[in-house]
């Protein structure tokens, strides 16, 4: 004997087996029936890749129009401390370091020795009842030789508080790192930081 359920969206009696299993139901069962689940996908995809075509259409017009600020002007962009602060301060510093092409994953600078190295930039974030602390995105980039982490104050003054230049071995397993801004984490990557020139 087959059983039936009502679909709360057609509002058809269809067989049980024409619905998706659902732990969380009383009846163990979806309360939508299959097909029109797929339609709801359907129509909810054809939604995003409308929005997301109408946001890359706008980033278009604006750029075409030039009222995008450039990477230099724009503190909210993503890229603003890891490439234009950071990468242009390494840049300056080191001379046998040569920079990747912009936009490169899996490294920014490449020395004579053909060592990668990954730059990582931080502003000091704050929590409640806690130290501050530096949080570097290392997204277990096993690529890299070194990583170079630089840790800034924030974005309106961007003045580098210390640079850590880190064995890829020491990190490359985490995908986040966080320094804590206190004496004994510190020393933790003393060995590790490079002594920043005055000015």
């Amino acid at each position: 004997m087959d059983i039936y359920k009502k679909c709360s969206i057609c509002k058809r009696m269809i067989s049980v087996d024409e619905f998706n299993k659902n732990k969380i139901a009383k009846d163990g069962l979806d309360t939508r029936c299959k097909e029109c689940k797929r339609n709801a996908n359907r129509i909810r995809m054809m939604d995003k890749n409308y929005r997301r075509r109408q946001s890359n259409l706008k980033k278009h017009r604006m750029h075409v129009l030039g009222i995008q600020k450039p990477m230099s002007e724009n503190i909210g962009c993503s890229s603003y401390l890891g490439v234009y602060i950071a990468e242009n301060k390494i840049d300056d510093l080191f001379d046998n370091l040569i920079k990747a092409p912009y936009g490169n994953r899996k490294y920014d600078f490449i020395d004579y020795n053909n060592k990668l190295y990954d730059v990582k930039s931080s502003i000091l974030r704050y929590r409640k009842n806690a130290n501050p602390y530096w949080e570097f995105t290392i997204r277990k980039n096993l690529y890299a030789d070194y990583f170079i982490c630089v840790a800034i104050d924030n974005r309106i003054d961007t003045n580098i508080m210390h640079m850590w230049i880190i064995p890829g071995d020491q990190i490359n397993n985490k995908t986040t790192l966080h320094i804590t801004n206190s004496d004994d984490i510190l020393d933790k990557w003393r060995e590790f930081e490079y002594e920043l020139p005055i000015n």
